[in-house]
């Protein structure tokens, strides 16, 4: 008996395009652009200018510099498209160490796990199960070049594996910009902050039927910290950003977001993003909390949107460490 793998051009199909939000259709490497932890999702997936955390490699690396902690790292785990089954979770962790009073490294990886597929012979007998999977691993560094500003850049191997002989390696870029200044009167670290990012800038993905491009993307964000006393502070953030490659799917999208910390002890937040969802950048209002002890945060956010959303009812939950705040000379 001759038995041959079989693989239904249409069940792969369907993984391609179910699996990922839509961009995937005219582009790939759609999940560079899931929200990478809690504390950004329940602030309505911005990032941009917030201030630095261990996941800044992927919001905005020019962060670190800035900062008055030593370092940070953290993970956050994501069920991605729930509604449309089980078997898709994003699994995200990152990282940064100032070196000295001026620059910075950071690092992270990215592993968004898609449902199995089970491969047959001719006469229906199973014969493997596969396990696609979309992969990101990224390094950075950032300096500050003048009184207040910093710039960061990161570069990144990316692989996406869709099944039985379908896969694709690239190289991505990511370039940013980050200025902060103290706001007088207030006291604390109370400031305001600008971020400028560009994302995403690297080879197309081909996975042997002819190459499809990164989501190349530019993003603007505005942010205010305001310390109230020692223990109470709130921060406030808007951005906006547009994807200008692949050239058929480009898109405006944004969001605004606050959170508040009392007793440093807790952290509530809310959102709202919103996007072309025809062209895979959802809607969605968000909400967040999180808890602090020492030097331990846990976060956790959760998206309400329409019932025709794939991120309907989509949760993170992101546990970091801070590593302490640096000395001063």
């Amino acid at each position: 008996m001759t038995r041959s793998i079989f693989i239904p051009g249409i069940t792969l199909l369907t993984t391609l395009l179910c699996t990922l939000p839509a961009p995937a259709q005219t582009g790939s490497g759609s999940f560079l652009e899931i929200v990478p932890d809690a504390p950004s999702a329940g602030m309505g997936g911005t990032g941009t200018a917030l201030p630095a955390n261990a996941f800044s490699v992927f919001h905005n690396p020019a962060q670190t510099p800035l900062t008055e902690k030593q370092g940070e790292v953290g993970y956050n785990i994501a069920p991605w498209l729930r509604d449309l089954g089980t078997g898709r979770i994003q699994h995200t962790v990152g990282g940064f160490y100032r070196l000295g009073d001026k620059q910075a490294l950071s690092a992270g990886v990215r592993l968004l796990t898609l449902p199995s597929s089970d491969l047959t012979d001719d006469y229906g007998n199973l014969l493997r199960t596969t396990h696609p999977y979309d992969l990101s691993v990224n390094v950075g560094y950032s300096r500050t070049v003048a009184r207040n500003l910093a710039v960061g850049a990161t570069v990144g191997y990316i692989r996406s594996s869709l099944g039985e002989n379908l896969s694709a390696n690239g190289v991505a870029f990511d370039a940013g910009a980050y200025y902060r200044h103290a706001i007088r009167g207030l006291g604390g670290e109370s400031n305001w902050a600008l971020g400028l990012t560009l994302d995403n800038m690297g080879t197309a993905l081909d996975y042997g039927g002819g190459s499809a491009p990164l989501p190349w993307k530019l993003q603007l964000g505005a942010a205010a910290t305001l310390e109230f006393s020692p223990r109470h502070r709130l921060e406030a953030t808007a951005e906006g950003g547009y994807r200008f490659r692949p050239s058929g799917n480009r898109s405006l999208s944004g969001g605004v977001g606050a959170g508040y910390t009392f007793a440093r002890l807790a952290t509530v937040r809310a959102g709202y993003h919103f996007g072309d969802q025809e062209k895979g950048d959802p809607r969605y209002t968000s909400f967040g909390c999180g808890i602090h002890f020492y030097h331990f945060h846990l976060d956790a956010a959760y998206w309400l949107s329409g019932t025709d959303s794939p991120v309907r009812n989509t949760w993170m939950l992101s546990l970091r460490i801070d590593l302490g705040r640096r000395s001063r000379p």
